[in-house]
């Protein structure tokens, strides 16, 4: 993985194409091994049966299926209603762009998985500040992210992988960090606890960040 152009379409134009075409849910893990049940599995220990969770950038609902036994209620958000087909119907779906994104209902958790490298910083500062909006004032943030470990790296490529154009940014962890902390929140987690079958690149890892309002 090398460092690109900065330029997002790439990134909109691949999700938009698969979503029109997707027959199975999994699809969307980019054909890397399913990490669901070790993911719910980290997040048993900040749910609860309480909980109003926000899922923005559910996807096809890998995360938010099996979350739904675990909390109150769910709102999942999506743009592509392709992927939202696979949602449990249990939870309150909505399709629109996560840019700009913002209700005035406030939640006790909020989640952002494998979403965040897709958008460019001006991009995520707008989502995080809105997410920040809809936290309740002990609310948590929890966001699965792909960084760069020691400097931000841009890919704006074809990806021989994938089979066509993709985009993404991995942001530098600490800059990350840097930034949620810039935005209000009052203690920002790293957790590294994902396989190394989805670290694939040397320069590059996903995180797990638990963000406290």
């Amino acid at each position: 993985m090398k460092n690109m152009s900065k330029n997002n379409t790439g990134s909109r134009n691949y999700w938009e194409d698969l979503s029109s075409k997707i027959k199975t849910a999994v699809e969307t893990k980019n054909k890397r091994p399913d990490t669901t049940e070790i993911e719910i599995d980290f997040l048993k220990d900040y749910v609860f049966k309480t909980d109003s969770l926000l899922d923005l950038g559910c996807g096809s609902g890998l995360i938010t299926n099996q979350i739904l036994p675990l909390v109150n209620n769910v709102i999942a958000v999506d743009k592509y209603e392709g992927f939202t087909k696979f949602v449990d119907e249990k939870a309150f779906v909505i399709n629109a762009e996560l840019v700009g994104f913002s209700m005035r209902k406030t939640f006790d958790k909020i989640l952002c998985t494998g979403v965040a490298q897709c958008f460019i910083k001006e991009e995520m500062i707008n989502i995080y500040q809105n997410i920040f909006k809809m936290l309740k004032s002990d609310g948590i943030f929890i966001s699965r992210m792909h960084c760069g470990i020691k400097e931000t790296i841009t890919v704006d490529n074809y990806s021989e992988e994938l089979g066509r154009h993709y985009f993404a940014e991995y942001r530098q962890i600490d800059e990350e960090k840097k930034m949620l902390y810039s935005l209000g929140y009052k203690n920002v987690e790293i957790h590294d606890f994902l396989p190394d079958s989805i670290n694939v690149w040397d320069n590059s890892r996903h995180y797990y960040f638990i963000c406290k309002k």
